[in-house]
């Protein structure tokens, strides 16, 4: 049995780090694979860059992580649960992927999205929400349109994650974030999916910060997704993971949403037309990249560290939360002497 255990830790190994070094070499020839496929994300007013970048950070992802996921299922006998996370995920993927070649209108993505969801969900027979677990207070059980709720809850994760990119190595630093969250609290399931998603967004993060990558909105629809799902699945079997922890690690992407819908309506837009008045596009405008990214990361972590790790109350860290994230927003740029 040991021999045999060992054998299987040496093909584990050799697995992981071949999957890794196939995703390096692909984002190593990001440009000339995006050549192939014309996709490039070109630069407009609103964005940052000033050259064309491969827009396939996405597809490589989905790509060797699910070639990933279908080599365990095979050698380790994988949790079926999560081939199921990875074919929802692929809808989303390719709704994403269209959008990134086509420009989708946000009103036909979204009608997609969510009734394929639903429809896939009952199919796979994915668990969805049956009750809420909030901190302090107690269980409440959802007896009717859990699945409408599930589904609501992955929309509305997808899109303030995609709102929120715009920024190298943004919404990859969030995601790495969030399934660091995920490993140290997952009670449940093992653990290597969730690794080794974290290393193929690393290698991301690298070429992603050197300009030389995008991941597109195959790859923040395919992402947030998975995430999104795993959250919710982990949530209905541990109770560890409630609400409040839920609500706080994903406070920023939803708040700046919200905060976007309600300038654009005040405004007589479509909530869902683009503009430059990100939280992103407003700290580029006070402090150079790196800091803004920092700033953004510090705003979206400090609550969940203060709540899980220093058992500070809900209440005043929603209070120091939003006086830090409107203050950010509304903090005059200093002028030059």
């Amino acid at each position: 049995y040991r021999k045999k255990f060992l054998n299987l830790m040496e093909i584990f190994f050799i697995l992981n780090l071949f999957f890794l070094i196939i995703f390096y070499f692909f984002n190593l020839k990001a440009y000339k694979i995006a050549s192939i496929i014309n996709l490039f994300d070109k630069p407009n007013k609103r964005k940052i860059h000033k050259t064309k970048i491969p827009l396939i950070g996405g597809i490589l992802i989905w790509f060797v992580f699910g070639a990933n996921l279908l080599t365990y299922q095979f050698f380790f006998n994988l949790e079926i649960v999560f081939l199921k996370f990875f074919l929802l995920s692929t809808i989303f993927f390719f709704v994403g992927l269209i959008d990134d070649k086509f420009s989708l209108k946000a009103n036909f993505r979204l009608f997609v999205l969510f009734f394929s969801s639903i429809f896939l969900y009952k199919l796979l027979n994915i668990r969805e929400i049956e009750f809420i677990l909030i901190d302090k207070i107690g269980l409440f059980h959802v007896y009717y349109g859990g699945i409408f709720l599930t589904v609501f809850c992955i929309l509305l994760f997808q899109n303030s994650m995609n709102m929120i990119d715009g920024l190298n190595g943004l919404s990859t630093s969030i995601f790495i974030g969030l399934l660091l969250f995920l490993l140290f609290k997952n009670q449940t399931t093992n653990n290597f999916i969730f690794i080794q998603l974290i290393l193929f967004l690393l290698i991301f993060f690298i070429f992603n910060m050197g300009n030389k990558i995008f991941m597109g909105d195959s790859g923040i629809y395919f992402v947030s997704s998975f995430i999104g799902m795993s959250f919710i699945y982990l949530s209905q079997y541990q109770s560890n993971l409630t609400v409040n922890s839920i609500f706080l690690i994903m406070i920023l992407p939803g708040i700046d949403m919200f905060r976007l819908f309600i300038h654009r309506i005040l405004n007589k837009k479509f909530p869902f037309n683009p503009d430059n008045n990100h939280i992103h596009h407003i700290l580029l405008k006070k402090f150079s990249p790196n800091l803004s990214l920092i700033l953004i990361l510090g705003l979206s972590f400090f609550p969940i560290i203060f709540f899980e790790y220093l058992k500070i109350n809900f209440v005043l860290i929603l209070i120091l939360f939003f006086i830090a994230y409107f203050w950010l927003i509304n903090k005059k740029k200093r002028s030059k002497a």
